[in-house]
This record gives C-alpha cells, sequence and structure tokens, in this order.
C-alpha cells in the first residue's frame, strides 16, 4: 500500500514518481539536516536565557534577507544550468558557472566588509534594547566576515542541483550541520578547553563551518568528473549569459527580499511584544521548519524537472511532472502538521521551560499545523513557475502576500485587537492562503508556456 502510494501502480506513473524522488528526497534530506541545525542551535542558545535567543534568532532573520538578496544568484544559476542540461547546452551551463562564481566572489567581498566595519547597520530598522544590539552586532560581525565563502557556499549547491545532482548538497551539508554543532558545543558553551563566547561562539562556528563547506563545494566541482565540469581558470563575464541571468534571478531576488523585509517588519512587530514573546514565536518558528523541509524540498525538485522539460520544449510533461510532485507534497506536509498539531506541546518543551513562552509557542504552532497543505501549494507551485522560468509572479503574490496582507491584518490583531502573538499568526496564516491560491491557479493556467528563457 505505502509502495502504491509513492510509486502508483502503472508503469508510467512508476517512472514519473520514482523521477521527482530523485531530485526531491536528498533536497528534503539536506533541507531537513539544516533543520535539525536550527533546532540543536536554538536548544543550546536556549540554555543562555532569552535574551541570547532573541539576538541569535533576529540575526537568522537578517541572514534570511541576505540571502533573499542573493537569490537572484542562486535561483537564476538554478533555473538557468537546468535548461541549458535540459537542451543538451553543456558549453552554455559552464559559463553561467563561470558568471555565477564570479558574481559570488565580488558579493561576498561586499557582504564581508559590510558586515566587520558597520554590522550595526544591519539593525536599523529594530528597536532593540542595548543588551540587545550588542549581542546581535557581535553575531553578524563575525559571522558574515568570511562572506565570500558564505556566499560560494549558497551558488555551488544551486549549480549541482541545475544539473540535477541533488545528492551532493544532501550529503555535504549532512556532514557540515555535524561540523556546526560540534563546534557550537564546543565555542558556545566551553568544551575541550574553550572558554564558553555564547552567542560570538555561535558565529564562529557558522562562518568555520561556511568557510570548509565553500573549499569542499569548490574542490568536487572543478575536480569531479561530470558533462558541466568547468575548467580551472580566470574567464571574464559573459554579457549575454549574464543578461540571461539576471533576467530570472532578479524576479526571484525581489520577490525574497519583499518577503524577506515584510518579514523583518513583521518580526518587529512581534518583538514589541517583548523578549518572551519573541523567545516563543522563534521556537515555533525552528519546530514548524520540520515541514518546509518537505515543501522546499519537493519546490526544488518542481523547479529543476520542469526547468529541463523545458528546455527539452516538453512542457506537457513539466505540467504533468508540476501537478504529481503537488499531490505528493501535499499529502506529506498534511502528515507533518497533524504531528505538529497533536504534538506541539511536548515538541516546544524540548526548548525550554520558562512556562509563558511553552504555552505561546504551542497555541501558535497548533495554528499553523492547520495551513500545511497549503504551504505545501505555495511552495511547489512558486517552485513550478520558477522552473517555467515565470519567475515575476511568483515575485508578485509573495510581495503583496507579505506588505499588504501579513502585515496590516499583523497590526489590526496585534495592536488595534491586542490579540498578541496569536494575531501576528493568523495574519501569517492568511499570507500563506493567498499565495497558495494565486500560484496554483496561475501554474494551472499554463500561461508560463508562452515564456521564453
Amino acid at each position: 500500500m505505502l509502495r502504491n502510494f509513492i510509486y502508483g501502480n502503472n508503469a508510467e506513473k512508476i517512472s514519473l514518481r520514482k523521477e521527482i524522488f530523485k531530485v526531491a528526497l536528498p533536497v528534503v534530506g539536506e533541507q531537513f539536516s539544516l533543520s535539525i541545525y536550527m533546532l540543536v542551535n536554538t536548544a543550546i542558545i536556549g540554555t543562555l536565557g532569552p535574551l541570547y535567543l532573541s539576538a541569535v534568532g533576529l540575526c537568522h532573520q537578517i541572514l534570511m534577507t541576505i540571502g533573499a538578496i542573493l537569490a537572484f544568484l542562486v535561483v537564476g544559476t538554478t533555473v538557468l544550468i537546468s535548461h541549458k542540461v535540459g537542451a543538451r547546452d553543456y558549453d552554455g551551463a559552464r559559463e553561467v558557472i563561470n558568471n555565477s562564481l564570479i558574481l559570488a566572489v565580488i558579493a561576498g567581498t561586499i557582504l564581508s566588509l559590510s558586515a566587520w566595519f558597520y554590522p550595526e547597520k544591519f539593525f536599523i530598522f529594530f528597536e532593540m534594547e542595548e543588551a540587545l544590539i550588542k549581542e546581535t552586532s557581535t553575531y553578524i560581525k563575525y559571522a558574515m566576515a568570511p562572506g565570500i565563502f558564505f556566499v560560494l557556499a549558497l551558488i555551488v549547491p544551486a549549480i549541482f542541483r541545475g544539473y540535477g545532482d541533488t545528492r551532493t548538497p544532501f550529503f555535504l551539508s549532512l556532514i557540515f550541520v555535524l561540523i556546526n554543532i560540534g563546534l557550537d558545543l564546543i565555542l558556545i558553551t566551553g568544551k575541550l578547553g574553550f572558554p564558553a563566547m555564547g552567542v560570538k561562539g555561535a558565529a564562529l562556528a557558522f562562518a568555520i563551518t561556511r568557510i570548509l563547506m565553500a573549499i569542499s563545494y569548490l574542490v568536487l566541482l572543478f575536480f569531479q568528473k561530470r558533462k558541466i565540469q568547468p575548467k580551472i581558470g580566470f574567464r571574464p563575464l559573459n554579457l549575454k549569459s549574464v543578461l540571461a541571468l539576471f533576467k530570472l534571478g532578479i524576479p526571484a531576488s525581489m520577490e525574497q527580499i519583499l518577503f524577506a523585509t515584510g518579514l523583518l517588519v513583521f518580526s518587529g512587530m512581534v518583538l514589541t511584544l517583548g523578549t518572551k514573546t519573541f523567545a516563543a514565536h522563534r521556537i515555533a518558528l525552528n519546530i514548524e521548519s520540520i515541514s518546509f523541509v518537505i515543501g522546499w524540498g519537493f519546490a526544488m525538485a518542481a523547479t529543476v524537472l520542469v526547468g529541463q522539460c523545458r528546455g527539452r520544449l516538453n512542457d506537457k510533461r513539466a505540467f504533468e511532472i508540476a501537478i504529481e510532485i503537488l499531490k505528493l507534497g501535499a499529502v506529506l506536509m498534511g502528515a507533518i502538521g497533524l504531528l505538529l498539531f497533536i504534538f506541539s506541546k511536548p515538541m516546544v518543551m524540548l526548548f525550554t521551560n520558562d512556562i509563558e513562552v511553552i504555552l505561546a509557542s504551542t497555541k501558535v504552532l497548533q495554528i499553523i499545523a492547520i495551513m500545511q497543505i497549503f504551504l505545501a501549494t505555495h511552495f511547489i507551485m512558486a517552485g513550478s513557475l520558477r522552473g517555467a522560468g515565470d519567475t515575476r509572479f511568483p515575485m508578485f503574490t509573495a510581495s503583496v502576500g507579505a506588505w499588504l496582507i501579513r502585515i496590516p491584518i499583523t497590526y489590526l490583531l496585534v495592536f488595534v485587537y491586542e490579540w498578541g502573538l496569536i494575531g501576528a499568526w493568523i495574519a501569517m496564516s492568511a499570507d500563506i492562503l493567498f499565495k497558495a491560491i494565486l500560484n496554483f491557479l496561475r501554474f494551472y493556467s499554463k500561461v508560463w508556456g508562452k515564456i521564453k528563457v
């Protein structure tokens, strides 16, 4: 029965689902390992108290915003390479790789210098206590010091995924999550003769891991035999290829930037409810991220497989794959949602023993558990649209959802009706529902078939 659900009961469906799972499962595994890191990191920081938990939580929001800015490179690289590979244009794929690596080094240098000399500027939109400003600035300064390696650790996996190789990023992610957790234990709490460095230790653990990760990815990229293996040596940027990357990537980046900045405003609104409430908010988000691994994994599979089908000029197959991925992802995320609803309180109690934080976090987890099928629809349909080359529509739904739905409803429910954290998470749910419906209708309309990449 389980095998029939996973692979189907006819030859065509078996072939289709095997193709989906081959790409999706390693991405799910990769995202799951990152979620485990976030959970363990939160648990370790949580032992230091709500101040430090809030500081690292805010810094993770900033890192998400930085990732959003870099999405033009990450998404553009994955989509372009998937189309080139689908069309068997391997020289074109190598051109994309060269351009992406050069742009990654430039972006990483800017990031590194900004974080080292002006760390406090990353938090100008927040009203924070002096102690919180000190801890957040410390984290960003040391975590982003090796900015080039941070950016490369995002871009090179995008190259592998565009080729359809999601296993390599999965295995490397698993290895480096374990390394990062080990360094967290040593540097945050003080083990093996090292002093307990708290937030600074968490930042150093993050930075060291990104350096090792980027080096490992580059070694595999240049020395592992594959059809898109680039040659060592500097080659100048190809303007035509860069413009194609920007055409696809900038809407994706704007999508992420508008959403992430909206999320920062949203977080700032939650922060006004107090340090304990914000800690409850962060714990709930970290636990919910368990369900994200399914959504992100299947969304990435949709981006890669739909992109390759479009590169082969097979839009019918692209549509079939996307709908099949949606069915699988919705069922799996729905099951995760059921578990989150039933076991929300025991999960929260793993991270804190503060009664107020436990009660607040448990309530909002149960709200978002109900929305998991809609969250799956949003993730997978947005990923399908990106793979098809329609990166502008997800930008539209993300920006409207964040700025015209989530933030206004949060203001209304939190500050006017005084519903507290529950009101904020109801607003988040409304945003998710809006994006799920519109992204599904857009993909189902097949308008993306008219877009040329």
